[in-house]
Parts: C-alpha cells; structure tokens; sequence
C-alpha cells in the first residue's frame, strides 16, 4: 500500500513541475489597437510605435487604382513626383496623439489644436498629427513634400479650404478643393496639421 501511495504522489509531483515549466515558457503578449504598442510578460520589456496608417481617410470610390495600391507620393518643389512608398504615412487623431506623443510635442499639437478652433469664420474639420515612418524622414529634410488626398468631412466644391501645419497655413497653390469631398494638399512639413472649412458665401 505503502509503494502505491508513493508511486502516485511522485507522478502528482512530476506532473506539476511540468506544467510549471511549461507555463513559464509561454510568452504572452498584447498589443492596444491603434497604438502600436506591444507588451511581453515574460521578460518584462515593452516596445512602443507611432502607427502606420496608410491614407486611412481617403476614400477612392471612382480610382480603383488609388484605392488599391494606396501609396503615399512624395514630390519635389516643382510637383513632380520623386518617390512613392506603401506604408509611410502616419496619421494620428487628436485622441491617439495625446496618448502617444510626449513633452514639447504633445505642448505644441494642444496649442495648435486650439490655435485651429479659435480661427475666426473657419470650422475645424480634420486635426491630426502627420508624420512618415524613419525611412522616409529624408525625403522631407530633403525638401521634398508629401501629397495627400483626404477626405473631408461635408465639404463642398464651393466651399474654401484652409490647412496649417504647425500653425503656419499652406499656400494656395499647395491645396486643392476637388469637389468631391477631398482635397490634395502637399506638405512640406511634418506636425499638427489642421483642416479647415468656410462656407461659401
């Protein structure tokens, strides 16, 4: 009876010695949507990431094309277009910016989000904080800018359009209304940008 009870408490104790072993060899990890951030319990280390959004926003219902390779095109001074590259852009809305940037840059995208409501006669519609991934950083210290199209929330063809960066408005001849409630701008800047609207008189 002796030997019985022995053999069965030894193979209790083997099992659980390798169940523990097997639990500590199991990496779990999570990673929070739209922010890129990855978390592993095992080794206690996280790593975090701007997301990458690739033209999100833009809605191509009429251009197969656009919507199926959804590049993002870097131009250079005069228009022409220098590079285009899938997985570049960055775009994040006001409540992801707040979670992901930090210091002077989360100061400077509240001051400008407010600078933007407070224009007189506009209506923010888009704000976001725009930026590309680190391979293509160059491309823009280089002096080349970044064309997007995006959508904007009732904007009609009639109406005036109005975007900043950092502040700093684009000129004209950087923004178009296409009239069909997007618009093509090109940066030539990285940062907060708004997008605003004013109803045609």
């Amino acid at each position: 009876m002796k030997k019985i009870l022995c053999a069965v408490l030894a193979l209790v104790l083997v099992l659980g010695l390798s169940v523990s072993a097997f639990a500590g060899s199991v990496s779990t990890s999570s990673v929070s949507s739209g922010s890129s951030v990855t978390k592993s319990e095992s080794d206690g280390e996280s790593t975090s990431a701007l997301p990458v959004v690739v033209n999100e926003d833009y809605v191509a219902e009429e251009n197969e094309e656009a919507e199926e390779e959804n590049e993002v095109t870097f131009v250079d001074s005069n228009g022409e277009v220098v590079k285009t590259a899938p997985d570049a852009l960055v775009m994040l809305p006001v409540d992801e910016a707040e979670k992901v940037l930090e210091g002077e840059e989360l100061e400077a995208f509240e001051k400008y989000y407010e600078e933007a409501k407070a224009e007189e006669d506009y209506i923010v519609t888009n704000f976001f904080w725009l930026d590309v991934a680190d391979e293509y950083k160059n491309e823009i210290t280089a002096g080349n800018g970044l064309k997007l199209t995006m959508q904007v929330p009732g904007l009609k063809a009639e109406d005036e359009v109005k975007v900043t960066v950092n502040g700093n408005a684009l000129p004209d001849e950087n923004v178009s209304n296409n009239g069909d409630s997007t618009i093509t701008a090109c940066f030539y800047e990285l940062g907060a940008v708004a997008i605003m609207t004013k109803a045609a008189a």
